[in-house]
Parts: C-alpha cells; sequence; structure tokens
C-alpha cells in the first residue's frame, strides 16, 4: 500500500514547494552574502525565516492532502505554527524594508514582537494539545476564532507597508517608494488568501472553491514577492532568473489548473466495484478465540424498526453485548451509518483509522442527520428497537450529505452472544464520486476495537469471504483507498511531469536564454560600453537575424554615423561658421537696406514731393496771388532744407565708421546739426567732458540720441530741445529732454518697438536706459554705461 495519494489538491501544493525550494535556495545564497559581506543581515534574514515558515506551511498542508490517511492526521496538528510564523515573519519584513521604519527600541517594535511571541506560544500549545488528544484516540478541531489573529497580522502588515511607503515617498526615494507600493499591493493577496479559508470554515464557499483559490493567490504570492525583491534589489539581478522564474510559475500554475479541470471529469467516471449492493447481509460471529467470523448471512430486514431517535443518542443494552473481550451495556448512534460502544465516537475521529473507541460499521457514509429532513419523506432517520434477544438499528431512507438525490436505507443487529448482522435494503444504484471531498460517498463498513485498543485490518470482503479474523483484530472493508488509488493512477504521472518539467525549465531554458538572449546582448552591451569610453574599434559581430541582431546592427550604423560626424566636424563646423557669417553680413545688409529704404520714403520723398507740388503752384500764386509767393517760397526753401538734412542723416548711416572716428561729443554735435537743419525747434547741446567711448558702446550711444531725436521732430511737437553729455573712457551719461506731447510709458500701442530696440541695445553693452514721459508736459531719456571696474 503506497504512502502517498496523488490528488488534485496535493499537485497544488506540491507545485508551490517547488517554487519555495527555488526561493529558500536563492534568499539562503543572499542570506551567506550579506553575512559575508557584514550588511543587511537583519533584513536577509527575516526573509529567509519567512521563506522557511511558508515552505513549511505548504509541506505541512500538501502532506495533510496526500499522506496515507492513517498517518496524515498527526501532521494536521501543526499546520497552523508554520503559518502563523509565516504572517508574523511578514510584518516583520514590513518593518524593516525598504528601510528600518521603528526603532528596535521603541514600544511598537516590542509591542509587535511581544504579541508575535504570544500567537505563537498560543497556536504551539494548541498543537501539542491537539496532539495529545489524537493520541488518545480523539480529534479536536482548530476553532475558527483562532483565525482572527491571522487576520489581525496580515491588515497589519498592509499598514506597516502604507507607511513605509508614505515615509520613502517623503523623503524623495522613488525606488524605496515604489518597493513599498508594490508589497502593499501584493500583501492584499494574503488577505484574499485567508478571506477564502474563513469562508469555507463558515462554509459559504465550497472546499473546491477554496483549493483553487488558495493555490492560485500563493502561485501570486511566491513569484510576486521574489519579482518585487528582485526589481528593486539594490544590486544588479540578472533578468534571467526573472524570465525562468516566471515561465516556471506560469507553467506549474497551469499544470495545477488542469490537474483541476480533469479532476471533476475523471471522478464523476468512477464507480467502486466491491460496493456492498442492496439484498446483502453479512453477518460477524465470535469464533470463540477472540476473533471473527464474517460471512453472508440470509438476507431478512425487519419492517418493525422500532421508535424513531435523535440521530445522535445513547441507548441502553437488554443485554451485556461482547465485543473484542469486553462487554457493554451502552451504545450511541451517530447520523453517518455507525455506532460506538462505551462512549459516542464521531465523525471526524472515525476518519482516522477508524477511531479510538470500539465502533460497528455497517456502511460509515456521510448522511444528513435529523437536523435535516425533507418535506416528501418525514420518516427518514435513525431508528432503534430494543428486543430482549436483540437490538435493531435502521437507519432509514437517509440522504447523503453531498449528493442530496442518493438515498440510503440498512440495518445494524445486535445480538446477546456478539453476533452482529449488516442488512442492506435501499442503496443508490449508482453513487456519484466528488473530486473534494473524497470522501463524499460510502466510506467503509466492518467492526473495530478502536486504533487504541488494537489493530485493523483491511479486505474487500467481496474477494475474501469468508474470512475469520486474529484475535482482537478489526476487520473492514475500506472503499476509500479505492477511490484513492483511482485518483492517484491519474495524478501520479501529472506529479512525475511537473517535476521532470520543472527540471528541464530551470537547466534548458537558462542555457537557451544565454545562447539566444544573454550572450547577444552581453556582446551588445560590451560594444555600447566601449564606444561611451571612446574605444570603439569597429562594428560588433550580429548573433543572430532576429530582435537583437537588428538591434545590433542599427547601433553599428548609428555608431559609423557618428564616428563619420566626428571626423568632419572640425570642418563641417568651419563650413558652417562661414555660412553663418555670411548669412549674418546678408541679413545685416538686407536689415540695413530695407530700414534706409523706409526711411527714403518715409522722409526724404515725402518731404521732395511735398516740394515739387509747392513748386508747381507757384506760376499760378504769382498771376492770381502775388503776395503770398514770398511765404510760399519761405516754405518751399524750409522743404529742400529738410530734405537736405534727412538726406544727410541717411548718409551718415551709410558710413557707420564716422561715429566712431572722432570723439562722441563731435558725432553729436554733427548729428544734432544734420537733424536740426530746416527745422524750427531750438535745441540746446551741453557737453560737460568729452571721450572717445568704444565702438559698441558709441555706437549704441549714437544710434539712441539719433532714433530720440526723430521721434521729436516727428511726433513730439517740441519748441525746446536739451541735449546733456558727460563721458570718459569708463563711463558715460546721456541725457535728452523735451518739452513736447509727452506719452503714457505703461500705455504703448501694439506694434511700436522703438523702446524695445532701445533697451535690447542698452543690455547689450550693459548699461542703463531710463524713459520718463508724462502727456501733455514731455519726455526725458537717461542713458547710463560703465565698464564694471569702478
Amino acid at each position: 500500500m503506497t504512502a502517498l495519494y496523488w490528488n488534485p489538491v496535493s499537485i497544488s501544493y506540491f507545485v508551490q514547494l517547488i517554487l519555495l525550494m527555488l526561493s529558500i535556495s536563492y534568499f539562503g545564497l543572499r542570506l551567506f552574502q550579506a553575512f559575508k559581506a557584514g550588511r543587511g543581515v537583519r533584513t536577509a534574514l527575516i526573509i529567509f525565516i519567512l521563506h522557511i515558515a511558508v515552505a513549511l506551511y505548504v509541506l505541512s498542508i500538501f502532506l495533510v492532502a496526500t499522506l496515507h490517511i492513517d498517518w496524515h492526521i498527526f501532521v494536521s496538528a501543526w499546520v497552523a505554527v508554520p503559518g502563523i510564523v509565516w504572517l508574523l515573519a511578514s510584518v516583520q519584513f514590513a518593518y524593516a524594508y525598504p528601510s528600518q521604519l521603528v526603532s528596535s527600541r521603541s514600544w511598537e517594535a516590542r509591542f509587535v514582537l511581544l504579541a508575535s511571541l504570544v500567537l505563537i506560544v498560543l497556536e504551539t500549545g494548541f498543537a501539542v494539545h491537539r496532539h495529545n488528544l489524537l493520541m488518545m484516540g480523539h480529534i479536536e478541531f482548530r476553532p475558527p476564532w483562532m483565525d482572527w489573529p491571522w487576520f489581525a497580522a496580515v491588515f497589519w502588515a498592509m499598514a506597516v507597508f502604507y507607511r513605509q511607503y508614505r515615509k520613502e515617498k517623503a523623503l524623495g526615494s522613488k525606488n524605496g517608494a515604489g518597493a513599498a507600493r508594490a508589497f502593499l499591493i501584493l500583501s492584499i493577496f494574503p488577505a484574499l488568501l485567508f478571506s477564502a479559508v474563513l469562508l469555507s470554515t463558515y462554509q459559504i464557499m465550497t472546499a473546491v472553491g477554496r483549493e483553487v483559490v488558495v493555490c492560485w493567490i500563493m502561485l501570486v504570492i511566491l513569484a510576486g514577492f521574489t519579482l518585487i525583491y528582485l526589481n528593486y534589489a539594490a544590486e544588479r539581478t540578472s533578468f534571467m532568473i526573472k524570465i525562468a522564474g516566471i515561465c516556471l510559475t506560469v507553467v506549474l500554475g497551469v499544470l495545477s489548473t488542469v490537474a483541476w479541470l480533469i479532476g471533476p471529469i475523471y471522478s464523476s467516471a468512477y464507480q467502486n466495484e466491491h460496493l456492498v449492493r442492496e439484498g446483502t447481509a453479512l453477518r460477524f460471529s465470535p469464533d470463540g478465540n477472540g476473533g471473527y467470523e464474517v460471512h453472508r448471512t440470509a438476507y431478512r430486514f425487519d419492517q418493525d424498526k422500532g421508535e424513531l431517535g435523535p440521530s445522535y443518542a445513547d441507548f441502553e443494552l437488554p443485554f451485556a453485548f461482547p465485543l473484542f473481550g469486553e462487554s457493554y451495556e451502552t451504545f450511541y448512534t451517530h447520523p453517518s451509518g455507525f455506532i460506538s460502544l462505551g462512549e459516542q465516537l464521531f465523525l471526524r475521529e472515525v476518519s482516522h483509522r477508524f477511531g479510538g473507541v470500539p465502533g460497528i460499521f455497517p456502511l460509515a457514509v456521510n448522511l444528513a442527520g435529523d437536523d435535516v429532513r425533507t418535506s416528501e419523506t418525514q420518516d427518514d432517520g435513525v431508528y432503534v428497537k430494543v428486543l430482549p434477544d436483540r437490538v435493531l438499528v435502521t437507519w432509514y431512507q437517509m440522504r447523503s450529505d453531498y449528493v442530496p438525490d442518493e438515498r440510503y436505507t440498512f440495518q445494524l443487529a445486535l445480538y446477546p452472544r456478539g453476533v452482529m448482522e449488516f442488512h442492506y435494503v435501499d442503496l443508490p444504484d449508482r453513487v456519484s464520486s466528488r473530486l473534494f471531498p473524497v470522501f463524499s460517498g460510502p466510506m467503509f463498513l466492518g467492526i473495530s476495537p478502536g486504533w487504541t485498543n488494537g489493530e485493523i485490518e483491511r479486505f474487500h470482503f467481496k474477494d475474501v469471504l469468508p474470512l475469520t479474523t486474529p484475535p482482537g483484530v478489526g476487520v473492514v472493508d475500506d472503499y476509500r483507498f479505492d477511490h484513492l488509488d483511482y485518483l492517484n493512477e491519474i495524478y501520479r504521472p501529472v506529479a512525475y511531469f511537473i517535476f521532470i518539467i520543472s527540471i528541464v525549465i530551470l537547466t534548458a531554458l537558462p542555457m537557451f536564454l544565454r545562447v539566444n538572449l544573454v550572450y547577444p546582448l552581453q556582446r551588445l552591451l560590451r560594444g555600447v560600453e566601449k564606444y561611451r569610453n571612446g574605444r570603439f574599434s569597429g562594428p560588433i559581430p550580429m548573433t543572430f537575424r532576429d530582435e537583437i541582431g537588428f538591434l545590433t546592427e542599427s547601433f553599428n550604423g548609428l555608431a559609423e554615423k557618428q564616428t563619420e560626424l566626428i571626423n568632419t566636424l572640425e570642418d563641417q563646423v568651419a563650413e558652417r561658421s562661414e555660412a553663418a557669417s555670411r548669412l549674418a553680413s546678408e541679413n545685416a545688409r538686407l536689415a540695413e537696406r530695407n530700414h534706409l529704404s523706409s526711411e527714403l520714403h518715409d522722409a526724404v520723398s515725402q518731404t521732395l514731393f511735398s516740394s515739387s507740388l509747392l513748386a508747381d503752384t507757384l506760376p499760378r500764386l504769382i498771376r492770381e496771388n502775388p503776395e503770398v509767393v514770398e511765404a510760399e517760397l519761405d516754405r518751399l526753401r524750409l522743404l529742400n532744407r529738410s530734405a537736405l538734412s534727412e538726406m544727410r542723416t541717411l548718409l551718415m548711416e551709410l558710413r557707420p565708421g564716422r561715429i566712431t572716428e572722432a570723439s562722441f561729443g563731435d558725432a553729436l554735435r554733427e548729428l544734432i546739426g544734420a537733424v536740426q537743419s530746416g527745422r524750427s525747434e531750438n535745441v540746446e547741446l551741453v557737453i560737460d567732458s568729452d571721450c572717445q567711448l568704444p565702438d559698441a558702446v558709441q555706437v549704441t550711444f549714437y544710434r539712441i540720441a539719433q532714433e530720440t531725436l526723430n521721434n521729436i521732430f516727428k511726433h513730439a511737437r517740441a519748441s525746446e530741445v536739451d541735449v546733456y553729455f558727460d563721458g570718459m573712457a569708463s563711463q558715460a551719461l546721456l541725457s535728452i529732454q523735451d518739452n513736447g506731447r509727452g506719452f503714457d510709458v505703461e500705455t504703448i500701442p501694439a506694434g511700436h518697438m522703438g523702446l524695445q530696440i532701445m533697451r535690447e541695445r542698452v543690455d547689450k553693452i550693459g548699461g542703463h536706459i531710463e524713459i520718463e514721459s508724462t502727456p501733455g508736459v514731455g519726455t526725458k531719456l537717461t542713458l547710463i554705461w560703465s565698464d564694471g571696474n569702478d
């Protein structure tokens, strides 16, 4: 008889164990490296302990689901201990990563540590208590209220990760904040996992739904934790580990899901050929040597069933009933098709070696008790009939707890000499088999002294009857192993395949990635590094004509073009500089030409046009109105002088070298003489001290003075203009003031760029300009320059 019975549940946890072994190996290496480097030991140790606890937790559940049914109960008592250690280690990890959240001496850290120790001691103590009860033949389940501290630990870890996120974000650590946020999201999945377990405990979720949900959530937790940690680890980690881990997780998850999908199909097709049939009667008779003779007997069902009693009840026997050398005066009924002698036997205890006390099992099957009745059959239940010469216990029309359409009627007869007869009246024509729980149908039949009192042998009665048992040894026809063997034949190859495919993925996939991905990328990265350091000697060899090969080819083309550009950069710069200089010169000439053209049109051309019109009217005026001819001649003379003055100004602009040939005072006198010629405004020039300014400064002062005087004569309608200059080689001051119309400096219309151009010119020489103007009063311009040495 095999020790491991594979099924979808064991496949699911086997998959998780494979991933956990890989994680433990990796984080164990990280712990060794941390000890060797002398830093990060605490965090590495917490992570390692966390994964060890998860591995023990998953291993214990795997053993409960896979071990021989006589042994797995010894493991189930200890499942919760590594589970609570896992959760509490997760809380400590939340405090330690990505940085230490609170001091280890703070009240919070001490409280959390003390609460963790209390919970671990509580779970361990209860596990010891369950184990001790089990050794005495009693099975006690873990109460549901003990799940609530698990929830508290999960949500506390979530709160700590949220605080870590807020802290790292406040410190400006994007990497730390990202890691804390990722682990905060991941911590939602343990909450979902324990929610599924809790819902199943309170029978809100089916057992199958719970196992599927738990399987996938565990895979997400295991793969997600490792992937997040690798992504945010301080050192570089080969992405080959990530790809192999992700591929293995996906493949194992798919195989586990397939196992759950095919399970119901195969399980529904299962039919046990050894099940007892309707109309069968079995007789167990003491052989006088402490054993029993088991054989078929004549079928006779007593229609007078007796009285309907409660499903769980104790009854006095009218005679001392001998069983395995002991005499009993009381028996206890159970709705699930058996009675016990001496004390009440529960179904959870029967599932382990048929219970620790003597029991008689006409047909142990999960049947609904008297708390569930149907409207069609109100008389279903457990009937007891006590007579002086026999006792009858009848399970009448009782429905299956898992398949309500299946009903069972069978009868047990007890006789004073210790003889027992099982009569099977009404059984389902076809028993539905469920994948989970496996023991939803008939489990076994026979007699047991209790596993604490003696041995029990298993037989298929169809194959061995009649038979005689050894003294004090119980005999049972155990149908459970038939179903387990059936599932084991299906899922054992799946387990082997999962193990083999895991080895293949972990060995062949890294080799494939190394040849087809890592080597070409490393070659490309080495070439990029050489190019960045200025040691690029030639094109990078292309390994394969794939995406990486295309990337390598593109980089080679880019490097070739860049190298060519660098080698010819000096010539190109010279060509571009010459072209830019040429373009700037052409642009300057074009701008100057446009400016002169505009001035000729706006000033000289209009003045000469007015003069021409006036000259054309003079012959008519001489004939018709001689007295105004003299005044018009004066006007004609003024127009000609004005045109001459404007032409001189333009000629001076065509010869900018004259501006810087003499002192600024002389250039200013010549400018005023040119623009004032033929005008009525009185210009008063005062030069306090004169000098020749630097060329750029003198040209700027001259252009601003020229622009200002032109604006005054054209627009200001001023009668008095005062010009003041005081300068030396390192600093200068120019002031121009008029008593004209003035204007509002803050409300200059759009399109008038003169003042802005002035300011730009002054900024280029590092000077300062101020313009003060009041409408109706006049305008004053002040220009100051200093070479910055004083």
